[in-house]
């Protein structure tokens, strides 16, 4: 009962990011066919990777024949608040079977909902690992969707600004979270803006993203402390 009960919980609360997932994971085949790659690349990725934007940075990395240093530079670079993600879920994880999988399969969107507990009739050793499935399972449904059209319908695959699909979803996400935020969460979300801006102004190329995290991190480090402070 209980099973069926976290299932029922699980494909409820995944169905907005079913939505999303289908239409990124289609954006994600489209953009691996638009580059000339094979297309079992990008299923592949999505099954194994999983990894959302880093799977979008990763086509070009494959196109360009780019060496392993370079990709476990831009891996750790564009993930490295998982390390933040799985600290925090620790305690959540901990005891529940397929724990490797559930690590694997965290998430931005898996992770805001696993955070926020267990709904009522369901149990977490169930739930969470639904809730981690069901949403890698989207994602791979939308990347062979997104081959598909690729190859169904020619025009598609030529379609210029496919590769800022992930980047929309990012926005639509702040811009819906603003509205219900507190003052020192709008805070961090403006110091992040700014953070990016300013590495946009000093560096170039592949040094963007960890310019703009090292950037973010000291400045978010110092109104942390600030605040801390002024809390005393």
């Amino acid at each position: 009962m209980q099973l069926k009960r976290s299932l029922a919980q699980a494909l409820k609360y995944t169905a907005p990011v079913a939505a999303g997932y289908l239409s990124l994971g289609a954006a994600y085949g489209i953009f691996i066919a638009s580059l000339g790659l094979d297309p079992i690349y990008g299923v592949l990725m999505s099954v194994f990777v999983y990894a959302g934007s880093l799977q979008f940075a990763a086509a070009y990395l494959l196109k360009e024949a780019a060496s392993l240093l370079e990709a476990a530079l831009l891996a750790l670079a564009i993930n490295f608040r998982h390390i933040f993600y799985a600290i925090s879920m620790a305690p959540i994880y901990k005891g529940l079977p397929f724990r490797l999988y559930l690590i694997f399969g965290l998430t931005d969107e898996t992770y805001a909902l696993l955070s926020s507990g267990c709904p009522e009739g369901a149990e977490m050793r169930y739930y969470a690992i639904f809730v981690t499935l069901l949403n890698h399972i989207y994602w791979i449904v939308g990347t062979l969707i997104g081959i598909w059209l690729a190859f169904a319908l020619p025009f598609v695959k030529s379609a210029s600004g496919i590769e800022y699909a992930m980047s929309a979803l990012f926005v639509t996400l702040l811009s819906s979270q603003w509205a219900g935020s507190s003052k020192s969460s709008r805070i961090s979300c403006i110091i992040g803006l700014i953070g990016s801006i300013a590495a946009t102004v000093l560096v170039s190329g592949n040094m963007f993203v960890p310019a703009a995290l090292a950037i973010i991190a000291a400045s978010l480090a110092v109104f942390t402390l600030k605040e801390g402070e002024e809390a005393q």
